[in-house]
């Protein structure tokens, strides 16, 4: 090491990291109270699926089963002289049926369906830090926490009672368990309950998002690289097991009901490969406040990815388990443009990206934590204190001087850049 680069010691640089943690613990407990407290005190339903999910929620509670009020809502054909209420069918069942639990302990309907998604966001956030934690080390873990706060509330979807947090949430955890028995050292040939757990979860996935049944073939995919193909065979075997337990029942109802293990047929796309990309774009800068945090987000990405790769932090990105991220958030990309011109569906905006974006925030956390500057400035408190000539009051004052830490991670008395902060209190 240079003789002008000084580390810290390890016990500082623990207490760092412990009170970094700590701090951003505190601040997303803040946020998730700010939410549940939203969600208590202003429930509100922005749209046709929220009120169907609801409404399906509350069936479900009755104990009326899995039907909606809509007749023929998000299906291309329906008889019009059906009966109501009529079967769920036209999207997954785990969702409402989630909320209905909630109201069933006795949650108001619109704040169960809201209370989901917030709890929800706080499963996003743990299984991310444990995801990067696995293919990484702590420090990706604390980062990708910070970028999974407002790569989830860009979409908003916290505060609406839609199935899309769930299925992050889900989805990362999927991903956790492939990535804890991938990153796993050994290549014993044998059964293992992390293959199974993550195609279980992957199962529950596609029980609140039919899309994310891409969750499947990328699984399969995975498990078939690493070790011995005996290995290999077992775990994926075991990885589509756990996921036809959890999805089969799902598709076995849909085929009973519509004919198709999907559910009813959807309406055809008349949207171009072209016009999609178009929309995409719209979707996404059609408004100043979209545009702005786009480019918030392009220019620090690009900031963050400049200063990485001047220190070797591209290369972590990649390789064996480490790609589990990143292939999921591209393929999750391509999939959703290819699916629009194929069927119809609302614009590509920040809530359909919301999946893609979770899982990329997750890949870019090793990246943006090698960025991250590794001396840590320390705080020296100095009291002096004196008489004032009034006989009655005494002065004492905290001289705050951050520095850069020396080789034994104390703050550097002399020669230090940084700030200087005075603090005063009056005793009588």
């Amino acid at each position: 090491m240079a003789s002008g680069s000084h580390a810290p010691s390890a016990p500082a640089a623990s207490r760092t990291g412990g009170a970094a943690a700590l701090a951003l613990l505190a601040a997303l407990a803040v946020l998730l109270g700010c939410l549940v407290a939203v969600a208590i005190a202003r429930p509100r339903l922005a749209g046709l699926d929220e009120y169907d999910y609801v409404d399906v929620a509350r069936h479900v509670a009755r104990g009326d089963g899995l039907v909606q009020s809509t007749l023929g809502y998000n299906a291309a054909r329906f008889p019009v002289e059906g009966t109501w209420p009529v079967p769920f069918v036209a999207q997954p069942p785990l969702y409402p049926s989630l909320v209905a639990g909630l109201i069933r302990v006795g949650a108001e309907p619109l704040r169960a369906g809201i209370l989901v998604s917030v709890i929800s966001l706080a499963l996003v956030c743990a299984f991310g830090f444990l995801l990067a934690r696995t293919l990484w080390d702590t420090r990706a873990g604390v980062m990708a926490l910070v970028l999974l706060v407002p790569a989830t509330a860009a979409t908003g979807a916290a505060l609406h009672a839609l199935s899309d947090l769930p299925a992050m949430a889900l989805l990362l955890l999927s991903a956790w368990l492939e990535a804890r028995h991938l990153a796993s050292p050994g290549s014993s040939v044998g059964p293992s309950w992390a293959p199974f757990a993550a195609g279980l979860a992957s199962g529950f996935v596609f029980a609140t998002r039919y899309f994310l049944a891409l969750a499947l073939p990328l699984g399969v995919v995975f498990f078939l690289l690493r070790g011995r193909w005996l290995r290999r065979l077992l775990d994926a075997a075991a990885f589509v097991l756990g996921w036809l337990i959890a999805a089969a029942p799902v598709m076995l109802r849909s085929l009973a009901l519509t004919g198709s293990a999907l559910g009813p047929e959807r309406n055809a796309s008349h949207v171009s490969l072209r016009e999609n990309l178009a929309q995409l774009s719209g979707g996404l800068l059609g408004s100043p406040s979209r545009a702005a945090i786009v480019a918030v987000g392009v220019g620090l990405g690009v900031a963050i990815v400049a200063r990485a790769a001047r220190r070797g932090g591209l290369r972590p990105m990649v390789g064996g388990a480490r790609a589990l991220p990143l292939t999921w958030a591209l393929a999750y990309l391509l999939g959703l443009v290819l699916l629009r011109t194929h069927v119809y569906f609302d614009v590509i905006g920040f809530r359909l990206l919301a999946p893609g974006l979770t899982l990329a925030a997750v890949a870019f956390a090793p990246v943006a934590a090698q960025a991250w500057p590794t001396h840590t400035a320390r705080l020296q408190w100095t009291p002096l204190s004196w008489r004032s000539p009034a006989p009655r009051f005494r002065w004492r004052t905290w001289l705050a001087v951050a520095g850069s830490p020396t080789r034994n991670g104390s703050p550097a008395p002399r020669g230090c850049r940084g700030s200087v902060t005075i603090r005063a209190r009056t005793i009588s």
